[in-house]
């Protein structure tokens, strides 16, 4: 689906809270990403998330606050003109506006967005 309907973008995976890695013990939308870079797909982590609250404990207006100040571009990363955002679920859309804010700010001219889950 993705090289199809977006043939030659490069893969960026939303980063998650260091706190749900511990608590998991792996990060799932890193390991998506790793499977599709092994399937060819090109993938760069020009995106970090600061410490922030849970975004599912919050309302709509606080979603879009908490995000805005969470995702930022790492110093010195290199940010590819075309990419689709990877993420685990799709709830209020503020994750993917937040990144795609900070991707389109870091140089990239379209950002499509893709969740494995929708709520």
């Amino acid at each position: 689906m993705i090289a199809d309907r977006w043939p030659g973008r490069v893969i960026v995976p939303v980063p998650p809270r260091k706190t749900v890695i511990a608590e998991r013990g792996w990060d799932h939308i890193e390991l998506l990403a790793r499977l599709l870079q092994a399937s060819g797909f090109a993938v760069a982590r020009p995106l970090f998330r600061a410490p922030s609250r849970q975004q599912k404990e919050l309302g709509l207006m606080e979603r879009r606050e908490n995000a805005a100040k969470a995702y930022r571009l790492l110093p010195g990363s290199s940010v590819p003109e075309s990419v689709v955002l990877i993420d685990d679920v799709f709830t209020s859309g503020s994750t993917a506006d937040a990144c795609s804010r900070a991707l389109k700010e870091g140089g990239a001219k379209a950002v499509a967005f893709v969740s494995i889950a929708a709520d």
